[in-house]
């Protein structure tokens, strides 16, 4: 499983994904009925833990070509967005959450073939040329607008949104203030994590090391939001509600942070391994507090396995 882990771009561990449908029945059941909105789009969609009308809107690119296949690999992970496209290898509750900027148990409704491990599939994409210098940006409301086209297109998805109160931590800024500085454009990271190209590796990605008991996060240039959902993905097992950030923080960051084992619900329990919420408030200056809130879920509608290319 840890080698499933090493080759995510944009991480949402394997490991967690097999517990989604548990999560989502949990939180579904203790959140109350509210109030329904119509589908969501790429200029209404937040990042995760956000409401979905906070997405400051952006030019709107979709892939010019795309092709979708059961992956037979056997293998989750890819690059996520490239600086042309697009390249995964996954689940597609983890394409849905990459394109709504969601953790998995805030997406209802989805039936088993979409979360379980073994109906996976390959999506290799590309914008046009002329979109590419946009694109290769990496901003997050493009990416998802361009991934909800293909998956309205490819897997006839529709949805909405429902908010429901529920119980949920709000991730905000501990006593002293955050332990890590903001992002400089450009900043080619000499001794830090590059992709096959020799680029830099800007946004969030995992690094584990054989007899490590834990993993480490990577944010090179990454936003707290990407954090969020990461945290979501990984540790809903482990935490029992969503994630949601009331930092205030909406910059581009920098810093690592320890991932253990032990937090994910499928793993064995280690007494060595701090908790979770220790190692927020010692690594990043953050903290997770226990609250009630209005948390936006979406609800599937309809979804098809995808056309053939």
């Amino acid at each position: 499983m840890i080698g499933k882990i090493l080759v995510a771009r944009f991480v949402c561990v394997g490991m967690a994904v097999a517990q989604a449908t548990t999560a989502s029945l949990a939180v579904s059941a203790a959140a109350q009925a509210g109030t329904t909105k119509a589908a969501p789009t790429a200029a209404s969609t937040a990042a995760a833990g956000t409401d979905a009308s906070a997405a400051a809107p952006r030019k709107g690119i979709t892939f010019e070509v795309a092709s979708v296949r059961p992956n037979k690999a056997g293998m989750w992970g890819g690059l996520g967005p490239t600086a042309d496209g697009y390249d995964q290898n996954n689940v597609l509750i983890f394409y849905i959450g990459q394109a709504y900027g969601l953790a998995n148990q805030r997406i209802l409704g989805l039936p088993d073939w979409c979360r379980l491990g073994d109906e996976e599939y390959e999506i290799h994409a590309k914008v046009a040329d002329a979109d590419i210098p946009e694109w290769s940006k990496s901003n997050q409301t493009q990416i998802q607008g361009a991934l909800q086209a293909l998956l309205a297109d490819r897997f006839q998805l529709r949805a909405h949104f429902e908010t429901r109160d529920a119980p949920v931590y709000a991730l905000v800024v501990a006593k002293g203030g955050p332990k890590f500085k903001e992002a400089v454009p450009g900043d080619p990271y000499p001794s830090g994590i590059h992709n096959p190209s020799g680029k830099p590796s800007i946004g969030l990605d995992y690094m584990w090391e054989p007899g490590w008991n834990h993993g480490l996060y990577v944010a090179q240039g990454a936003t707290i939001a990407a954090l969020v959902q990461n945290l979501n993905n990984l540790a809903s097992g482990n935490l029992g509600r969503p994630v949601m950030d009331k930092t205030g923080l909406t910059g581009q960051y920098n810093f690592s942070m320890p991932i253990y084992f032990a937090w994910e619900g499928n793993q064995p329990a280690d007494d060595s391994a701090p908790s979770i919420f220790t190692v927020i408030q010692e690594s990043l200056g953050l903290k997770l507090e226990p609250t009630t809130a209005p948390v936006e879920f979406l609800v599937i509608d309809h979804i098809e396995r995808p056309s053939e290319n």
